[in-house]
């Protein structure tokens, strides 16, 4: 069984592994990154860490008119900040995560959490691949 935990950013709902997720956080500043890929959103501070931010809708190709609110960080030597628009919930889950072709890095497939399909994440390949 996995258990996750779900956001979104716009219309695109997506999924961490809760043993993934520091914690959650308003994204009260993000200083402008000035270099970089678009999807890089920029820097925020989380519990005394420069963290970089992401936004998956860019990452994923789209425009992004949504505004980031809320900063779901990932955990790991470097955490990772994840730009959501709105929070989702905490859901356990019996089926496996299914895949998802011409996906980039990062996204490791979907699932069916709460009647919706999300995009599982793996931050940490999105710096690393993206």
């Amino acid at each position: 069984m996995g258990v996750y935990f779900s956001f979104w950013k716009g219309e695109h709902y997506f999924a961490l592994e809760i043993e993934t997720v520091e914690g959650v956080s308003r994204a009260e500043r993000i200083l402008p990154a000035r270099w970089g890929p678009g999807w890089l959103v920029g820097f925020s501070f989380f519990r005394g860490q420069t963290v970089p931010v992401v936004d998956l809708e860019r990452y994923l190709g789209g425009t992004s008119p949504g505004e980031v609110r809320y900063l779901v960080v990932s955990t790991g030597e470097d955490p990772v900040g994840l730009g959501a628009s709105r929070l989702g919930a905490r859901y356990e889950v019996e089926d496996p995560v299914e895949p998802v072709e011409d996906m980039p890095p990062g996204i490791k497939g979907q699932l069916l959490l709460g009647g919706r399909t999300a995009l599982l994440v793996d931050p940490h390949l999105i710096l690393k691949g993206g």
